[in-house]
């Protein structure tokens, strides 16, 4: 019998701490997965950028077929012989010079400008580096503690709240409307709430503290576990409108930069690869652990959901941004924080259709995201003018 006692409190024990080592480790395995992915953002950049290309000569070629096979009238012909006279004739002096405009924009750089200004831009690079690396370490921690739905309604409405403050501080978004964009926010905000009040597991309002009569205890024993993961993830997030600032200020400003698809992709590249090797270490340690190693081995419940999510959800979505940064205002993309509290929501409708309950104020608060998020889209949809 004590031999038995023994061994079912050394499996108690060892389970114990593999939760406990399961808390503290994947996060960081999954932050890490996270920014690995980033050195495949270049690449598949590129290879779109080429594809595009490929499009548009083949485009070419076939208008200018049509054109060759097209009849030619005695106007069109006088035409088009002056115009290819005019853009054969050389001007003297001037036929191996390169444009005006393309001089201007060599960079005339001595060796020593050239050195410290490689210094000052992977400084930068550090910088965002370690803001975009605490947001996403926090994501993982809190999504350890608490349900994915809390954890995406609490990230993003803090990106939202200070990324939409952090841009009209800094003078970045545009000055029409102020009031009434803000008016429009709140109304955003508030359908959050009501979302959030009406949810049975969510950390803003319906998570109440009660104590049972009969055994002293809380009737939900994990509120302050939710709470917590809550705060860590809402604290965490804040990082994001520094980096988003700096980023618009830095490598996403036409008169400074290149702000090219290919530019942009190379500066996450190296984010990405930057956030890698400060996690690697870590990883190294958690290798030892048995819990991971076993979840490592589980091919198709672990590693196929983290193949899709790479292919399907953190490729696409951060090409995405990179076009909404690059061509519209930013204030634009900063709306995709609340499409993701209303797609969540539906998912977890369509995932779960027999455990969500979705009552009046809930729909409510779903139309007032729906319909502030709308107007804030139609509002910022402008094209840069820098």
């Amino acid at each position: 019998m004590s031999n038995s006692r023994n061994i079912v409190t050394e499996n108690s024990d060892t389970t114990s701490n593999i939760t406990s080592s399961n808390i503290t480790g994947l996060p960081v395995f999954l932050t890490f997965l996270y920014f690995f992915t980033f050195l495949f953002i270049f690449p598949v950049s590129k290879f779109i950028y080429k594809f595009v290309n490929i499009n548009k000569s083949f485009k070419k070629e076939s208008t200018a077929r049509l054109n060759a096979t097209a009849p030619i009238t005695p106007n069109t012909t006088t035409i088009t012989s002056n115009s290819s006279e005019t853009a054969t004739s050389p001007v003297e002096g001037e036929s191996d010079a390169l444009p005006t405009t393309f001089v201007e924009q060599l960079p005339s750089l001595e060796p020593a400008t050239s050195t410290s200004y490689d210094y000052e831009h992977f400084f930068k690079l550090f910088i965002l580096s370690i803001l975009l690396l605490i947001p996403s370490l926090s994501y993982n921690l809190s999504l350890s503690i608490s349900p994915a739905f809390d954890t995406a309604i609490i990230q993003n409405v803090s990106i939202f709240e200070i990324t939409f403050f952090l841009i009209g501080l800094f003078g970045q978004g545009t000055k029409k409307n102020i009031f009434r964009n803000y008016v429009i926010s709140m109304i955003t905000l508030l359908g959050v709430l009501l979302i959030s009040y009406s949810k049975a597991t969510s950390d803003l309002l319906a998570g109440k503290l009660v104590l049972n009569k009969e055994t002293g205890e809380l009737n939900d024993p994990f509120l302050f576990d939710r709470l917590k993961g809550a705060l860590i993830c809402g604290l965490g997030a804040l990082p994001i409108g520094l980096f988003y600032v700096l980023w618009n200020k830095w490598f996403n400003n036409s008169k400074k930069n290149i702000c090219t698809l290919e530019e942009q992709s190379k500066h996450i590249t190296i984010i990405g690869l930057i956030n890698s090797i400060i996690l690697l270490p870590f990883i190294c340690n958690l290798s030892y652990k048995n819990n991971i190693n076993l979840l490592f081995k589980e091919k198709y419940s672990f590693w196929l959901p983290i193949l899709v999510i790479i292919l399907a959800g953190i490729i696409p979505h951060i090409l995405s941004l990179f076009y909404l940064i690059g061509n519209l205002t930013p204030e634009y993309s900063i709306t995709t924080n609340q499409g993701t509290i209303i797609l969540m929501g539906v998912s977890e409708w369509l995932c779960e259709p027999n455990q969500t309950t979705i009552i009046r104020s809930e729909i409510l608060g779903y139309l007032a995201l729906t319909t502030g998020c709308i107007l804030l889209s139609s509002t910022f949809k402008t094209k840069k003018k820098f």
